[in-house]
């Protein structure tokens, strides 16, 4: 629905992603560093592809700043922002907390690019926004976060032999998730480039 409505701009978009994750306990397994690796590789990492997918295009940079809560691990932070510049120009902008209150919905995303903005709420109800009155809410008939589709897409590129995602969106998408931990423990903004790989 969003990316139908943002189908015909060819300009940069700006997208806000804001996660309102909840609390874990520290002695959780995904709070364990060797094991769950902490919520922002963990999880974290979906953000980083919604905001690859709605713009339509890979990350170039990513940097980040997180609270400060003791002398825990930066993969163990899971209260940061995350601001990523993608290869067309777009630019996100990812807040991940677990100290919100559980009564605020878990995640609101808003686009904006070509005089078009758009809000998902909670993945339950979509906003249109176009020109300077026109809004169009859709409420959806249950939360979909579209696992049905991206199996599809998935089962389909099996099928056809090309894949529902390129290999370098999804390689980027991860190292500028892996990138996050280093941009907060280095509080530098950091290129997200596959010939780091090599």
């Amino acid at each position: 629905m969003v990316l139908q409505h943002f189908s015909k701009v060819n300009t940069p978009k700006v997208v806000n992603i804001r996660v309102n994750a909840g609390m874990i306990p520290s002695d959780h397994w995904i709070q364990d560093p060797e094991v769950g690796g902490g919520r922002m590789i963990g999880e974290g990492c979906h953000f980083v592809d919604l905001a690859s997918a709605l713009v339509a295009s890979n990350p170039t940079k990513v940097m980040a700043m997180g609270t400060r809560k003791g002398n825990g691990s930066a993969l163990l932070n899971d209260n940061l922002t995350i601001i990523l510049s993608f290869a067309d120009g777009s630019i996100a902008n990812i807040t991940y907390t677990a100290d919100g209150s559980k009564a605020q919905e878990k995640e609101f995303v808003e686009m904006f690019g070509g005089g078009l903005s758009a809000s998902i709420n909670d993945f339950k109800d979509v906003t249109l926004f176009s020109g300077d009155f026109d809004k169009k809410v859709k409420k959806l008939p249950a939360q979909n976060k579209g696992q049905k589709e991206m199996l599809d897409a998935w089962i389909e590129g099996l099928k056809t032999g090309k894949p529902a995602i390129s290999i370098d969106t999804i390689l980027l998408n991860s190292l500028a998730t892996i990138q996050t931990i280093e941009s907060l423990t280095l509080g530098a903004a950091l290129d997200v480039n596959l010939a780091i790989l090599k």
